[in-house]
């Protein structure tokens, strides 16, 4: 599924929280969901993060989506559970500018 097709609604990409909450939140990412992610791949409009199939994984990653949905409302975002435990995938995409925000997070050292 593309991200940002012709015709979307355009969002200004500020993240709402706090200085301080969004480091805390860096802080959680990579203690909970990054240190998991088996490969990074870029696509035109955003990243794909591949895991390995995790039971324990599902909750902290709707978790965080849920609560990124709030602070982010610019992201999309897809979570594929993959057949046969083949694992699981989250892409997190957008409109114009999105994949660069999401670069600078992982620039911020938010994998390990």
């Amino acid at each position: 599924m593309a991200c940002g097709r012709p015709g979307s609604i355009s969002t200004e990409l500020t993240c709402l929280l706090t200085d301080p909450e969004l480091a805390e939140r860096k802080k959680a990412l990579k203690k909970e969901i990054f240190y998991r992610v088996k490969k990074v791949k870029e696509s035109d409009d955003g990243y794909l993060f591949s895991f390995d199939d995790d039971e324990q994984l599902l909750p902290k990653l709707f978790g965080y989506i849920v609560a990124e949905k709030k602070c982010c409302p610019f992201f999309q975002q897809d979570v594929s559970i993959r057949s046969n435990n083949a694992g699981i995938t989250w892409k997190v995409c957008g409109q114009d500018g999105v994949k660069q925000v999401i670069r600078q997070m992982l620039e911020e050292n938010i994998l390990p």
